[in-house]
C-alpha cells in the first residue's frame, strides 16, 4: 500500500508525517540555515586564514578573522563571541597541524615538489584542512555548521569525513 507524502505508515517507529516537522532551526537567523553558497565562503576563507597565499585570498589573517566573526553573526541569530572564542583562539594550533599534515603529504609523495604544492593544489590537503576546523566547532558544540562544512567539502572533494571523527595528529593518506 502506497501511502500520501506527509502520511505515517502504520507500521512507521516516527508516528508522524513530514508536515507535522517544524521546519525552523531555532538560534539561526530567521530560523533558516545558511545557504550552500554561504558555507562555501566560510570554508574558503577559514583555510585561507590560515594560508592566505596559498587559495587566492585577498587580506590579511585579520581581515579572514574579522569576516568570519561577521558571517557567523549572519549564521546565528542568538550568538555570543565566547561560543566561538576557544575556536578562534585556537586557529593557530589547527594552522600547526595542518603543517604537519603538509609535510607528512609531501614526504610520502614522490611527485610532490613541495610543501606548498600540497597546500595549494591537494583536495586532500584540502578536506583535512576543513575537518580540522570543523572538528573543532563539533567539539564547541556549534550547531549544523561543522557538519555543513564537511558536507561542502564533501561535494567539492569526494572525501567524506564526519566532524564528529577522531584522526589525531598523524595523518599521514596520501592527499
Amino acid at each position: 500500500m502506497l501511502y500520501n507524502y506527509g502520511e505515517a505508515s502504520p507500521n512507521s517507529k516516527i508516528g508522524i508525517g513530514i508536515q507535522n516537522v517544524d521546519h525552523t532551526f531555532p538560534g539561526f537567523n530567521q530560523g533558516k540555515l545558511p545557504s550552500f553558497r554561504r558555507i562555501e565562503g566560510f570554508c574558503n576563507i577559514a583555510i585561507g586564514a590560515l594560508f592566505p597565499n596559498h587559495f587566492g585570498m585577498d587580506g590579511t589573517y585579520e581581515d579572514h578573522v574579522s569576516w568570519l566573526h561577521s558571517e557567523i553573526d549572519t549564521f546565528y541569530s542568538t550568538t555570543k563571541d565566547d561560543q566561538f572564542a576557544d575556536w578562534f583562539a585556537r586557529l593557530p594550533v589547527i594552522k600547526h597541524k595542518l603543517i604537519g599534515d603538509a609535510t607528512r603529504a609531501w614526504e610520502n609523495d614522490p611527485i610532490a615538489t613541495d610543501i606548498h604544492e600540497v597546500i595549494s593544489s591537494y583536495p586532500g590537503f584540502y578536506a583535512i584542512g576543513i575537518y580540522r576546523l570543523a572538528r573543532q566547532l563539533y567539539l564547541d558544540d556549534i550547531p549544523y555548521l561543522p557538519r555543513m562544512m564537511m558536507e561542502y567539502v564533501h561535494s567539492r572533494t569526494g572525501i567524506d569525513i564526519h566532524p564528529g571523527a577522531s584522526i589525531g595528529e598523524e595523518f599521514e593518506r596520501r592527499m
